[in-house]
């Protein structure tokens, strides 16, 4: 599951206006100085059905946890929206209609990926095969590329595929959200620390895309996804991350197409830089996986926010 950028025309987006708080959560403190108010917009999800039928209870489950993830990337990560996010997603009945569509319209596209986000189009094309936890992981990936590329162009795909296969497992629930580990991932990265050929992540940080997604389409052993997972969820199980990824995301809407952009970051927004970060990725690795459990401000300064963020999960 990628990103894919096309030579075609954009779409034109419209979306309801809703406030977020500009400063970050008080658990969550950045160190960039806090605007009185921004301004962003709730998005627009469009759900277009091929030969596919869902649930009620589905398609509330699918909308719950884009709005989630949106507003997650916009409080948590203190995420700039441009005006209009329009989350468009087509559903096929089976594999081989969403093939077929492919094939048609997109022939260069790999037929073997189970999901795929368009950027130029600013589609994301799912089948709704093999089951329904397959769709909601499929669609909560390519979601969170979408949500990215809205303001990142050429964002470094250490991060981007990271933080996308990190909320590939995410659970919605009626009360709230977890995100499960990838525990394929996490023992391959403990026998890498216990074998003593641990990859140098930040070679894959300093990476073009281009060099990430042909090491990634070679490796046997899905070292850059794998890499890009793990450093993710490091970065997403504590403060410390959350504040480095709260800086990094709009330093990299500064640099884009960067290669060097992450490590720059790195040295400047966490703290012991480089050497600092991979200690502390290495201690983390070598403990035992547990869910994240994550949630939204309870409350914000404004009321059509804060009835936004509420009607998620009530």
């Amino acid at each position: 599951m990628m990103v894919v950028f096309m030579m075609l025309s954009q779409l034109t987006v419209y979306a309801k206006e809703v406030s977020f708080p500009a400063s970050a959560p008080d658990h969550l403190t950045s160190a960039k100085p806090a605007e009185k108010k921004r301004r962003i917009y709730e998005p627009n999800i469009e759900l277009i059905l091929h030969d596919a039928e869902i649930s009620p209870a589905t398609r509330e489950k699918i909308t719950r946890g884009i709005q989630f993830l949106y507003g997650f990337y916009a409080t948590r990560l203190d995420y700039h929206f441009t005006r209009g996010v329009v989350v468009k997603i087509r559903i096929f009945g089976t594999t081989d209609l969403y093939r077929k569509y492919l094939d048609t319209n997109y022939p260069l596209i790999p037929k073997n990926w189970v999901g795929v986000y368009l950027s130029s189009v600013n589609e994301i094309l799912v089948s709704m095969e093999p089951d329904e936890q397959s769709l909601f992981q499929n669609i909560f990936h390519e979601t969170s590329h979408l949500l990215l590329s809205s303001r990142i162009k050429n964002c470094p795909n250490w991060i981007n595929e990271g933080l996308a296969e990190y909320f590939e497992y995410m659970e919605v629930t009626n009360t709230g959200v977890l995100v499960k580990p990838q525990l394929v991932k996490d023992r391959r990265t403990k026998r890498w620390l216990t074998s003593r050929n641990t990859p140098d992540i930040f070679s894959t940080f300093g990476w073009s895309n281009r060099d990430w997604n042909t090491a990634d389409g070679n490796s046997e052993s899905d070292e850059p996804r794998t890499i890009a997972w793990s450093v993710t969820s490091f970065l997403m199980s504590s403060e410390k991350g959350l504040n480095f990824l709260q800086n990094l995301i709009p330093y990299l809407t500064r640099y884009p197409g960067d290669p060097k952009a992450s490590l720059r970051a790195i040295d400047t927004y966490y703290a012991g830089g480089r050497r600092q970060f991979e200690k502390d990725w290495r201690n983390w690795t070598i403990q035992s996986r547990k869910d994240h459990q994550l949630s939204l401000p309870a409350t914000t300064e404004d009321t059509r926010t804060a009835s936004f963020l509420r009607s998620i999960f009530n």
